[in-house]
């Protein structure tokens, strides 16, 4: 079965959404580049600004237009309900549930499987530079902010488990990279909630930081809240 997937995803969401398609791949399914190749389109729904809610809409209603299983997630599911033009929608913390969805296949532990350091395509970035690689530390979003869409759409702070995000950090220097980026919609909260704590010496050991000759990355502890530089 060939799936087409389009997104307008923060950084976060793109390494989830690339997730997805490599679960997906694992599961027999193919991937493709043209839409009319499609037996089933994903969108995935930005709606973080009015630009971002109307390029996720104008997304959605090209991949209506295949007429084939069409499947939604991302703020907007949240956000603006009823502006989705879909068959299925899913919340941004469902991307476990659309898998099983797609594949018929259980996936526990598929939310703190993990990520991908790259974006699924090249056309995601501004300047694409394979040794820059992002590392996924939290998804949603720990504050209450009235004029935000952000916990309304991603849901609450959720820390991936440390143990991860310092496999992942290993995983993107063993391909190349020299320069890792510790992202998330909320990286300030890591541990709200959870009681997770952040070990920035780990995330320095599995990136071979040293004194001398160390590759030239530096993890950063994310900053909590109220914290000052």
């Amino acid at each position: 079965m060939n799936v087409y997937m389009k997104d307008n995803f923060c950084t976060i969401y793109k390494l989830k959404f690339h997730q997805l398609q490599r679960f997906l791949e694992e599961k027999g399914l193919k991937p493709v580049e043209d839409l009319n190749a499609a037996d089933v389109v994903i969108s995935g729904v930005c709606a973080a600004f009015d630009a971002d809610e109307a390029r996720a809409i104008s997304i959605m209603k090209k991949n209506a237009g295949r007429h084939v299983p069409h499947y939604t997630i991302g703020c907007l599911v949240g956000v603006n309900p009823d502006s989705l033009v879909t068959d299925h929608s899913y919340r941004t913390w469902e991307f476990a549930k659309l898998a099983r969805d797609l594949t018929g296949v259980d996936a526990p532990g598929y939310d703190n499987a993990p990520l991908p350091s790259l974006f699924r395509s090249k056309e995601d970035y501004r300047i694409f530079d394979p040794t820059r690689r992002f590392v996924g530390v939290t998804t949603g979003c720990g504050f209450e902010c009235s004029y935000c869409p952000h916990k309304v759409g991603a849901g609450g702070v959720s820390s991936r488990p440390m143990d991860v995000v310092v496999a992942d950090v290993s995983t993107a220097i063993a391909e190349g990279a020299r320069i890792i980026h510790l992202t998330g919609l909320d990286t300030a909260s890591y541990g709200k909630g959870d009681r997770r704590e952040f070990r920035p010496a780990a995330v320095r050991r599995a990136g071979g930081r040293r004194e001398r000759g160390g590759i030239p990355h530096r993890p950063v502890q994310p900053r909590r809240s109220g914290s000052r530089r």
